[in-house]
């Protein structure tokens, strides 16, 4: 089953300040509700076990990701995983510009192809649980970078 998510938010920080937090693993780790047990294996590739429980349904993921493209305007992460009979792969495109005062527009885009069990919960309930994971992540990730900027 494939999910397509995307959105634009603003940051009150400036590029240079998006792009060391976007750059930092641990920092965007830190970010994702119900993970654990991440591990940076290099500045590019991490491990971390993701957290799920929805109808009935709960277990781990262990998924493994990388910073397959990352220059000072565009961000590409790639994800994939497997747990529960599951497994998930996602691509997470970022580009970020500029946007005067010292604030930065970010625009993103995912792309989650999910098989197995977890596919089985269906398009409604899957986009729904996202949404929220998502929603939550923005919200983390802005408040994180907009401190850091203070």
């Amino acid at each position: 089953m494939k999910i397509n998510f995307g959105g634009n938010l603003q940051i009150k920080a400036p590029q240079d300040t998006v792009l060391k937090f976007l750059k930092d693993t641990p920092s965007i780790a830190a970010s994702i509700p119900d993970s654990s047990n991440f591990k940076k294996i290099d500045d590019k590739n991490f491990s971390i076990d993701l957290n799920l429980s929805v109808a009935g349904i709960s277990g781990t993921f262990a998924v493994v990701g990388a910073i397959t493209q990352a220059t000072s305007k565009h961000f590409v992460y790639a994800l994939n995983g497997s747990g529960i009979g599951s497994t998930i792969k996602i691509v997470l495109t970022i580009d970020i510009s500029p946007n005067g005062a010292g604030s930065t527009n970010i625009s993103w885009n995912s792309d989650s192809d999910i098989s197995g069990l977890v596919s089985g919960l269906g398009e409604p309930v899957l986009r729904k649980l996202s949404n929220e994971k998502i929603d939550s992540i923005i919200k983390k990730v802005k408040s994180r970078i907009e401190k850091s900027a203070k």
